[in-house]
């Protein structure tokens, strides 16, 4: 996950089932940015839903407020230009989460 205006990349394994299982492993550098600290499981579960251009992630399990807190709610495919690939972004981030 890159987050372009802070600045910050964080690095985790994930995988994601045609089911809906959306699972979240290890950090790949924790040493370099990771959402919460040592104390708290690296580890989250997810379920997924996509219809149209809209992605919702529910949380199933996940210790770390940070990260649930940024990934839940649902994500919407914005296209930011001809020249440029889709990127997603979540409508009125920093304010109330969909879903």
């Amino acid at each position: 996950m890159i987050d372009v205006r802070a600045g910050a990349r964080i690095r985790q394994d994930f995988s994601a089932t045609s089911d809906g299982a959306f699972r979240i492993g290890a950090y790949q550098a924790p040493e370099r940015g990771s959402f919460c600290g040592p104390d708290i499981a690296q580890t989250a579960a997810y379920g997924w839903q996509r219809s149209g251009d809209a992605l919702s992630l529910e949380t199933r399990q996940d210790e770390c407020a940070d990260r649930d807190s940024i990934l839940s709610g649902e994500w919407r495919l914005r296209r930011a230009g001809r020249s440029k690939p889709p990127v997603a972004a979540r409508p009125g981030a920093g304010s109330s989460r969909g879903g």
